[in-house]
């Protein structure tokens, strides 16, 4: 049995591929994660075993708030690619304000829903 040593450059390309590869292996895992928890959710929703109640204003709140803190982040990023250094600090602190308001909110939330009794 022979063995063959690859160039940097067959390597490099043999590693990028086992990359792209895996990338679309765990993308094709969520997307069939979350098909069977909204096939599960769809199922158990005609039962009569499903609890209803209104979501608590807080969860919206700490879903704007993450989504929003998101949106910063990128800007940073943005910013420092640019060379627009000065802005970073900036969106760096707004988005950790909002990463702060995240946790906040969802306590507030789970709080609610057990002072309901869920």
């Amino acid at each position: 049995m022979e063995l063959r040593t690859f160039t940097p450059q067959e390597e490099f390309l043999r590693k990028a591929s086992t990359r792209k590869m895996v990338t679309w292996l765990i993308a094709f895992a969520i997307v069939m994660f979350f098909a069977g928890l909204t096939s599960a959710y769809v199922v158990s929703k005609s039962g009569s075993y499903w609890v209803h109640f209104s979501m608590p204003t807080a969860f919206h709140i700490s879903t704007a708030a993450i989504l929003i803190s998101s949106i910063f982040a990128q800007l940073a990023l943005f910013f420092a690619a640019k060379g627009r250094k000065s802005m970073v600090p900036a969106m760096l602190g707004i988005t950790l304000v909002l990463g702060l308001v995240f946790p906040y909110s969802q306590f507030q939330g789970w709080k609610s829903l057990v002072e309901l009794g869920n």
